[in-house]
């Protein structure tokens, strides 16, 4: 969509509501909300021009806003260095914005930009409003950061190593919240989302030696490790352990992806068994629960983005280890 900047000076909407729905429509994470959806999301957005040269989000500042660019080109950086420019339909901002990452984001607009702009504050009462809003953008999320765990060959950043949680006499109701309590995904939820979340959660048993899944089959589930010891083999990398507490191939489920490595019991091994559609029906009742797994996704791709700059310029990363 080509915009006159020129003609803008009077300030006057130049995109209608109905463009304005279609606009973001076109957007990962907004494409599968519905009309009405749509248009109550659009309400929400502001036009703003940036002219070429000029600072759309300046770091050391929260970003606090996301912009979705409709025309002209922004480049972004990250602690200095660029990590890539962006054009027409595509957003900036975002990934700050939902982190809540308190250094912020850098963009800079190469030529002019018209693009609409959502408050970051302004989005979080949407998602408390509109669960299918928080479970398109944690699917755009997911597919991102598994993006970038596939360019970079490796499956997580690193984590905390726990201790098996007793499993001889199987898992009870309270058993499994108090695992799901330990991990860094849940450890903050209110007590009546974990019971739902534990209530949906199902125990599994894998022998040594076991194929749990192959590469390029189906994800309709995620693994939360109790105990034992899984591998991950992704293609041209090395093999990758998982033990208790870590969540394993759930950036597949969320983000509706085949899976894309191997995985294999090294040990007897006990997991509780996820669904994406069980974690869905826990976000309609309890929404704040899916805002603060956006924030755990938002810090993830911005770990992974860190790594890739830490190996390609030797900047070492201030952020926090992050778990799959």
């Amino acid at each position: 969509m080509r915009v006159d900047l020129s003609a803008y000076s009077d300030g006057q909407p130049r995109v209608s509501a109905v463009q304005r729905s279609l606009i973001l429509k076109s957007l990962p994470g907004f494409s599968e909300l519905t009309g009405a959806e749509l248009a109550i999301l659009a309400s929400f957005v502001t036009e703003r021009v940036f002219r070429k040269g000029e600072t759309m989000l300046e770091p050391g500042r929260p970003a606090m806003s996301i912009f979705l660019i409709i025309d002209g080109v922004v480049e972004m950086f990250l602690d200095g260095l660029s990590v890539g420019t962006f054009t027409n339909r595509t957003s900036v901002g975002g990934v700050a914005a939902l982190s809540r990452d308190p250094r912020g984001a850098h963009a800079v607009a190469r030529s002019d930009v018209f693009a609409l702009e959502l408050d970051a504050e302004e989005m979080d009462e949407l998602f408390e409003d509109n669960h299918n809003l928080i479970v398109g953008v944690l699917g755009a999320l997911a597919r991102t950061l598994r993006g970038l765990q596939e360019k970079q060959g490796g499956v997580a950043v690193s984590g905390t190593v726990h201790p098996d949680y007793p499993t001889a006499r199987g898992l009870t109701l309270v058993d499994r919240m108090f695992v799901l309590r330990a991990t860094e995904n849940f450890k903050d939820v209110s007590i009546e989302a974990l019971l739902e979340l534990a209530e949906g959660a199902h125990e599994v048993s894998y022998e040594a030696g076991e194929q749990i899944w192959r590469r390029g089959s189906p994800a309709n589930h995620s693994l939360m490790i109790v105990s034992g010891r899984v591998v991950a083999t992704p293609p041209d990398a090395d093999p990758q352990p998982f033990t208790s507490r870590w969540i394993v191939g759930g950036l597949d489920d969320l983000g509706h992806l085949p899976r894309w490595y191997d995985l294999h019991a090294e040990v007897d091994t006990v997991a509780l068994k996820l669904s994406s559609t069980n974690l869905y029906d826990v976000f309609e009742d309890y929404p704040d629960m899916g805002i603060k797994m956006l924030r755990g996704l938002a810090r993830g791709a911005l770990a992974l983005q860190e790594r890739a700059l830490t190996r390609e310029h030797g900047i070492r990363s201030t952020r926090p280890p992050t778990q799959e």
